[in-house]
């Protein structure tokens, strides 16, 4: 296995190779998941999965982000959005930051029914709606809690409501 800082050994075992083998071939781009063995010299790494490149997105995904800008607040946007994100159904949590006339940033956590697979449809999808760079996947390893926190805005109540 090689990537940005050298080259290392993998070693798969037959339970895992049957699920990973039609992606190992050679100069295959693949996230490889599994444990560090350290009881050999080098340490070697314990494959139990590969995710191929265009499965990333949904893989690794913690969550979605959309930003409603107070020029594109209206019922239709709003109705828009919430078809697009059902389109799109799957696991990953999305928020939405809806930013009020008055210039107040909510931030509001839509329910499970509005969860997505992220993908590169659904961000062209988004920015096509809201304009382009108004949504993102998180994949940081820890989600800040802060920031998924619900903070009312009258001018939010509907989107809300809708999530």
């Amino acid at each position: 296995i090689e990537d940005l800082y050298g080259t290392f050994d993998g070693v798969v075992f037959s339970r895992a190779y049957a699920k990973v083998r039609a992606l190992l071939v050679e100069d295959a781009t693949v996230f490889v998941r599994g444990s560090v063995d350290t009881s050999r010299e080098p340490p070697s790494v314990l494959v139990n999965a590969d995710v191929p490149m265009d499965q990333a997105d949904e893989t690794f995904a913690l969550l979605f982000h959309a930003t409603l800008e107070k020029d594109k607040v209206s019922d239709q946007v709003i109705g828009d959005l919430i078809a697009i994100l059902t389109q799109h159904g799957g696991k990953c949590p999305v928020e939405i930051t809806v930013e009020a006339r008055s210039g107040i940033r909510a931030r509001i956590r839509c329910g499970s029914n509005l969860s997505v697979t992220p993908s590169q449809p659904l961000i062209a999808a988004v920015d096509d709606l809201l304009g382009p760079g108004r949504c993102r996947i998180s994949w940081s390893q820890r989600v800040d809690e802060q920031a998924l926190a619900v903070q009312m805005a009258a001018d939010a109540e509907l989107l809300s409501t809708a999530c």
